[in-house]
């Protein structure tokens, strides 16, 4: 408002600057032009003056007497041609009308007015006996005159004679307007006294048009004065213009600023600050006990897969259809905003609590549904999470954080989910918290331990080999179930260099063991997404001094489900150089034997849920595994069976020639330093006798 104002101002100043610079230029050119028309008065006066001098002797005779009217057309046709002279008087130094002539003629047929006057003297003596005194406005029928005085411009010049007398007596100029009949309408009135011998002989007085001349100069002021007015608005106005156009675009800019300090310029939606001081002004105002205010936490599920997968474009495209969708489902709400990436919140007020459940759930199923983003059809689903304010909160601030509690649990619970914080949900975060702290701290420092679980020959009953398996340790000492840990690092995005770390672990541990022990390790998906794993396996081989060929990597079928071509490409580098490939939990997905046709795997786990129950009730399970084992045989692949954890399923699993067997009744995962064991010279008595 207040720029606007300064901008009238600005504008009305240069428009008064404008205006004055253009009067006072019109003031002077008119100046300038009565002046010229005194001047070409005074010539025209002055000239007509000579004339009479050179007509002296016959103005006698005319002013005294009674002439011939040859003399008198002769006399007064010379004088009337004189400039634009229409008409002439001759005055008695008593001031009465010695002698008048001449009249005008309004134009017509284009003609002007000097024409008329010329072509038409009427000569109109007046008898000196009968000379009447002059009215100075007998002459001026409804003309208006401007007095041009010796004192003001040099036009009037009194003579020191006995009998000087009136404004006859004195060389006068006057400009004055006429009516366009009688007279002009433009023209001057110049009297001229005629002294001889110092004496004032008689006067006369000259009537001269100058309306063409009136014209020309008007002509001309008007374009000095355009000339000028347009100097004048590009000294002036151009700049006042810029300046202005500046101050708006600088008012432009300040408003565009100031919403983007307040709004999410991708979405339009408010922005994190924007969205705290509306929340923090709404609780504060709350007042009535029986309200409640609901704050929503809201993700986009797998945000980062479909920005990764399609591209930022593709994502950012969804962001902004699932902001206007978001902001046409809580059109009623006080405030929606993004809060980062692909988080959003909004916040209402609601009568009850119930009605507030029943609003979320029904928002969680409205959000998630397919959308169109440039080209792409893609299911898009949310996961919300919800606090009430004063019932679960007493402040803003913790508001917040009990609505990203709930966002978590809701995520945790698989996502495309929402819900509502309750108390016990707060522990659980802080215990997840301190578990993503934990596993921080095992990347960085490499706390986490290797223990080995052996692999028996089905043959002699020996070991001959291990699986490397992560353990981790709390604060307190004790062991975090691998199922607990191994999914939230998985979350963090730490399991590639995690994977790492285990290889170089594992490969200088298993260089210590007696040849052809073999070390299996487990590979995670994010190894293969991260595009690093065979380069690792090489410098983890390379560091050890760890042959390849004493290697075994096991992956499972999910894994290959994700991005087949890429990882398969992977796999075959590695069997280049020699390393073993596994595929483990064989049997619990539909496309095993697909994939065991695509690749040349080295062996294959049946999954321990195969040996979940007693082998005599469940026969079919047994026949199952008869026939993954014969599968596996015919393929030229080692068959491993998982989870033989009793003496009946160790004799089932010879008798069915599977080629090692693996599980807590042949041995538990133990650390490094227990391992020799295994491979002392009764190794073989140890296992028998746990069978």
């Amino acid at each position: 408002m207040k720029l606007k104002s300064n901008g009238i101002h600005l504008v009305f100043v240069a428009g008064l600057l404008t205006l004055s610079i253009g009067a006072a230029s019109i003031f002077i050119t008119q100046s300038i032009m009565n002046r010229l028309l005194v001047n070409d008065a005074r010539t025209d006066g002055m000239g007509w003056a000579q004339s009479v001098a050179d007509q002296t002797s016959n103005l006698e005779a005319l002013l005294d007497g009674s002439p011939s009217l040859s003399l008198t057309d002769r006399i007064l046709g010379r004088l009337s041609a004189v400039g634009n002279i229409y008409s002439f008087e001759f005055i008695a130094p008593d001031g009465t009308l010695m002698f008048k002539t001449g009249s005008f003629h309004p134009p017509s047929d284009g003609q002007d007015a000097a024409h008329h006057a010329h072509s038409h003297p009427k000569p109109v003596p007046v008898a000196t006996t009968s000379m009447m005194p002059v009215d100075s406005h007998s002459n001026e029928s409804h003309a208006d005159s401007h007095d041009h005085s010796a004192h003001a411009h040099g036009d009037e010049a009194r003579v020191d004679a006995p009998n000087l007398m009136g404004d006859h007596a004195v060389h006068k100029v006057k400009l004055i307007l006429g009516n366009g009949y009688s007279d002009p309408l433009h023209f001057a009135e110049v009297t001229h006294p005629i002294i001889e011998d110092g004496e004032l002989r008689y006067s006369i007085r000259v009537r001269i048009d100058q309306t063409e001349r009136f014209e020309l100069y008007q002509a001309a002021v008007w374009q000095i004065t355009g000339v000028l007015a347009i100097t004048v608005l590009l000294v002036v106005g151009i700049p006042a213009f810029l300046q202005l156009r500046s101050r708006k675009q600088a008012a432009l800019a300040d408003r565009r600023a100031h919403y983007l300090a307040q709004h999410d310029p991708m979405t339009g939606l408010a922005n994190r600050l924007n969205f705290l001081d509306k929340l923090e002004t709404a609780c504060a105002e709350l007042d009535n006990n029986e309200e409640i205010i609901a704050l929503l936490s809201i993700d986009v599920d797998y945000f980062k897969e479909i920005n990764d997968g399609y591209g930022h474009d593709v994502g950012d495209e969804l962001l902004v259809q699932f902001a206007a969708q978001l902001k046409y489902e809580c059109e009623s709400f006080d405030s929606i905003a993004r809060i980062g990436g692909d988080e959003f919140a909004a916040f209402c007020r609601f009568d009850a609590r119930k009605n507030a459940d029943d609003f979320v759930m029904e928002l969680q199923r409205s959000l998630s549904h397919p959308y169109e983003v440039k080209g792409h059809n893609m299911i898009a689903t949310a996961s919300i999470g919800a606090a009430y304010y004063p019932a679960l909160a007493h402040d803003v601030t913790d508001l917040m954080k009990k609505s990203d509690i709930a966002l978590y649990a809701a995520k945790t619970e698989g996502r495309n989910c929402a819900a509502v914080f309750a108390e016990h949900m707060e522990k659980e975060i802080a215990e997840r918290r301190d578990l993503e702290a934990l596993l921080r701290r095992a990347v960085h420092n490499s706390d986490f331990e290797l223990y080995f679980q052996p692999l028996y020959s089905q043959q002699d009953l020996k070991a001959c080999g291990f699986e490397a398996l992560m353990r981790l340790r709390d604060q307190d000492g004790q062991f975090v179930p691998p199922e607990r840990f191994i999914p939230v690092a998985e979350e963090m995005g730490i399991m590639d260099e995690l994977g790492f770390q285990i290889l170089k672990k594992g490969t200088m541990a298993a260089l210590n063991w007696p040849a052809p022990m073999r070390l299996a390790i487990n590979l995670s998906a994010a190894q293969f997404e991260s595009g690093k794993l065979v380069q690792h396996v090489k410098d983890a081989l390379a560091e050890s001094g760890l042959p390849a060929k004493l290697l075994e990597l096991e992956i499972t079928e999910s894994l290959l489900m994700q991005n087949t071509q890429r990882n398969l490409k992977q796999l075959t580098a590695l069997k280049k150089m020699g390393v073993s490939i596994a595929m483990d939990d064989f049997g619990t997905g539909y496309s095993s034997l697909g994939y065991l046709w695509q690749f040349p795997f080295d062996k294959i786990k049946i999954d321990r849920s195969f040996l979940g129950g007693d082998e005599n009730s469940n026969a079919k399970a047994m026949q199952v595994i008869s026939t993954i084992i014969a599968l596996g045989h015919s393929l030229e692949m080692r068959v491993t069976a998982e989870g033989v954890e009793t003496e009946s399923q160790v004799a089932m699993l010879n008798k069915l020639k599977c080629d090692q067997l693996q599980g807590f009744y042949l041995g538990r995962p133990a650390p490094e330093s227990e391992l020799e064991k295994y491979w002392a010279d009764d190794a073989g008595g140890h296992a028998r006798e746990a069978i």
